[in-house]
């Protein structure tokens, strides 16, 4: 939708006779209100740049690379903030000059996303880093297995020899094959040594340090983001609400399809919401199933009666804080955001349909008056004003029920879609900050 759109529908939004001119250029007027509201997402937008920056975004080729965290990864860049670009509605989305005013007024902000850059290598390229050191640990452990089917083979064979008694070219033969599979096998076991080492090295100092600033970023983050949805809650609450969106231009042309456009908009916005939350469940998920798997069965299940606890068993922080994340964040549910959004989806589908049926009696009024114009009998003009009265009548109700459908789609339906957001954001702030990360008290 582009921006004349926009402006035509914010105009076709305007108060019924039962506003006051005052009540529409208050400070919190319905325009001033759509005004605050965006400016919000606007600034939401900004504050999740720094987890893009972590997350490697725009950098990050989409192509198969056989790694679950790279195409997760992926995943999380192009549904970043959510709240801000899901909804394509310009009231939600910021234009290219008011984009540029605020990033103007957030140096501070960008100047620490630059710095995060800097002192940090990004997470997706370690993620990448380590799957190719565990495929090269793959194809080591292969070449020594295979090489120790060959050995225990010879080494079967050199005692049934001796055990038989042969000869001793024969014994010497086997000997020579066996001492010689012992020096083959030196090899990849030097090799498969030194690559854990390297494997652990990255996870324990380069991984660490990056999911450590991938957590805070995204503390960070939500605790931003709830002033934001706390400032729109407040606009929308305090905005008046008794609004007129039917009459003689409010349902034609580009406003009918902005509205459209919107509600359309606002279902995808719940769709990826929901994805987005899966998506971070699920990396995190996957982080933590692979760095258990460093972890024997036995040490899992010392304390069957609790909980599992790397930092019990003396396991690496790494471990640690990513059990930490994945327990703090995997009974959090975005359910009610999502029947938020639908329901605010709903009222903007209800309030098209009285829009329309506004627009038809509209038309049956128009045409029963140029009909009336064209009479000239009396006891047919007679009957065609009566069919007008009564026509004015029904258009005048529906009227009424397209206002009384925007002022419920805004007084009712959009203020839920802002708490349940900052309920959500505050209830994933208190688990992120139960997350035992080293010396990370400062920085959050």
């Amino acid at each position: 939708m582009d921006e004349g759109e926009s402006s035509q529908e914010a105009q076709s939004f305007t108060c019924n006779g039962e506003c006051t001119e005052t009540d529409i250029h208050s400070p919190w007027g319905l325009q001033q209100a759509v005004k605050e509201i965006k400016n919000a997402f606007e600034t939401s937008f900004i504050y999740g740049q720094e987890v893009s920056i972590l997350l490697e975004a725009g950098r990050l080729p989409y192509q198969t690379t056989g790694a679950k965290f790279k195409v997760l990864v992926s995943r999380l860049v192009s549904l970043a903030v959510p709240f801000a670009m899901s909804s394509q509605h310009p009231a939600f989305v910021q234009s290219s000059r008011s984009a540029s005013k605020k990033m103007k007024s957030s140096k501070v902000v960008c100047d620490n996303y630059k710095e995060v850059d800097r002192k940090s290598c990004h997470l997706s390229s370690t993620l990448e880093k380590l799957r190719v050191w565990e495929k090269k640990l793959y194809e080591e452990v292969k070449v020594e297995e295979n090489l120790r089917v060959c050995y225990d083979k010879e080494w079967k064979r050199l005692k049934r020899l001796d055990d038989r008694g042969a000869e001793s070219t024969q014994i010497d033969r086997t000997q020579a094959s066996v001492k010689s599979l012992i020096s083959k096998i030196k090899v990849p076991v030097s090799a498969i040594e030194a690559i854990s080492i390297r494997i652990h090295k990255i996870r324990d100092e380069e991984l660490q340090g990056q999911v450590n600033e991938l957590i805070i970023g995204l503390s960070r983050m939500w605790k931003l983001i709830i002033k934001c949805h706390r400032k729109q809650l407040k606009a929308i609450k305090n905005a008046e609400t008794c609004v007129h969106v039917a009459g003689m231009h409010a349902s034609k042309g580009p406003r009918l399809r902005a509205a459209k456009n919107l509600e359309k908009e606002t279902w995808k916005w719940a769709a990826r919401f929901s994805h987005y939350i899966r998506t971070q469940k699920t990396f995190v998920s996957l982080l933590n199933n692979w760095l258990l798997r460093y972890i024997s069965e036995e040490l899992k299940t010392v304390d069957e009666a609790d909980r599992f606890s790397p930092g019990r068993i003396g396991a690496p922080a790494i471990f640690v804080v990513c059990n930490d994340w994945h327990n703090a964040i995997q009974n959090i549910s975005e359910d009610g955001v999502c029947r938020a959004i639908h329901g605010f989806a709903s009222s903007l589908h209800h309030l098209q349909e009285k829009r329309e049926e506004e627009r038809r009696q509209r038309i049956k009024t128009e045409q029963l008056l140029k009909d009336l114009e064209d009479q000239f009998e009396k006891d047919v003009v007679a009957s065609t004003q009566e069919m007008l009265d009564e026509q004015k009548a029904t258009h005048q109700k529906a009227i009424k029920l397209a206002n009384d459908a925007a002022s419920d789609c805004l007084r009712s339906s959009l203020p839920p879609v802002f708490e349940t957001l900052e309920s959500f954001c505050l209830e994933n702030l208190k688990a992120y900050e139960k997350i035992r990360i080293p010396n990370a008290s400062t920085s959050r």
